[in-house]
């Protein structure tokens, strides 16, 4: 039997705020659904924060966001932690403020109604709703992709991809910019993970991946590695480091990063979750 958890947003009334009470509905959400299957995958795979799509309501943008093992930041421990929070805040004016009136559902899968968390006054508004289903994937594999760079020092991009390689059904590809991005330009080598092509994913869509990027040490196997999770989609394609190794380490012979002008990277991938629209 699957695990999935139902996070509804339902109507935004702007008032002033009140006391939160809890009911129990049998009627759905209205604004935006978020579910999420296999919801213990996101503690095993350390997801300490998960941020819905926006959606719209009372002329603003709002989005859902979820802390599976509580928000540590408020010292919240042994519940799930669930705010609503507003998209896009700096093209509001100095000083704003907006009061809203809103209700948080949790679907009750074994009742089939819905546990409710609101304030005292609810608004009256009602609209198509829409939703997002985050799919975690249990004992994700980890694919390995090594990038030969043979005659380095003869390359003119500013940007160097590797070959397209395929991992939780998505393909990526190594980015390497030989004379620095950012604020590693002229010191230091900067490697990415990429999408090899984010025009592919649907309308916000967004893919969980763990990664680690090695820069390989060809003489006595200590590598230099990256490690990071990222949440990718069409927006946000590519997570790295703009300063991943100083030229300085990267040209010495003895480090053996670069051996007879051939370097070679490695990129370790898994896809631990995937987030669609409903």
């Amino acid at each position: 039997m699957k695990e999935n958890l139902y996070l509804s947003y339902v109507q935004i009334q702007f008032a002033a705020l009140f006391r939160f009470t809890r009911s129990v509905s049998e009627a759905p959400p209205t604004h935006y659904t978020v579910k999420i299957q296999s919801f213990s995958l996101l503690l095993k795979n350390s997801v300490e924060k998960y941020e819905s799509g926006d959606f719209e309501a009372g002329g603003y943008k709002w989005k859902l966001v979820l802390y599976p093992a509580g928000n540590k930041s408020k010292n919240v421990k042994e519940h799930i932690s669930v705010y609503l929070a507003m998209e896009n805040t700096s093209s509001l004016q100095h000083g704003w403020e907006v009061y809203a009136v809103f209700r948080l559902f949790l679907l009750d899968q074994n009742k089939g109604n819905f546990l409710i968390l609101q304030e005292v006054f609810v608004s009256k508004e009602r609209s198509t709703g829409k939703g997002e289903c985050l799919s975690m994937i249990k004992d994700a594999p980890s694919i390995k992709h090594v990038w030969r760079i043979d005659n380095f020092s003869k390359l003119r991009s500013e940007c160097c991809d590797s070959q397209v390689f395929n991992s939780g059904d998505q393909k990526w590809k190594i980015q390497l910019y030989p004379t620095g991005r950012r604020h590693g330009t002229g010191t230091h080598l900067a490697m990415y993970l990429a999408l090899a092509d984010s025009t592919t994913l649907t309308p916000g869509s967004k893919i969980y991946a763990e990664f680690t990027v090695r820069l390989l040490d060809q003489v006595q196997a200590r590598h230099i590695a990256g490690k990071a999770n990222f949440w990718f989609s069409a927006s946000n394609p590519e997570s790295g480091w703009a300063r991943y190794v100083s030229f300085a380490y990267f040209n010495n012979p003895g480090n053996g990063c670069l051996v007879k002008d051939v370097c070679s990277v490695e990129a370790e991938v898994t896809v631990h979750g995937v987030s669609n629209a409903l």
